[in-house]
């Protein structure tokens, strides 16, 4: 899943942005499921701060 990061807001708890509550809700069903093993990579680079989440399927 790419974009996750959001230019920093997923870490503002009180953001209104339908797409970073949506990236949260996902990442945290992904985070709860039992046959995934998650993790979330954070990149710095020219587009900021970005970012894409790789699930492994057990």
């Amino acid at each position: 899943m790419d974009d996750v990061i959001r230019d920093g807001q997923i870490l503002r708890p009180d953001s209104d942005d339908a797409r970073v509550r949506a990236t949260r809700e996902t990442l945290q069903a992904m985070g709860e499921h039992p046959r995934l093993d998650t993790a979330v990579i954070q990149t710095v680079g020219a587009k900021h701060w970005d970012g894409f989440a790789l699930a492994l399927v057990q």
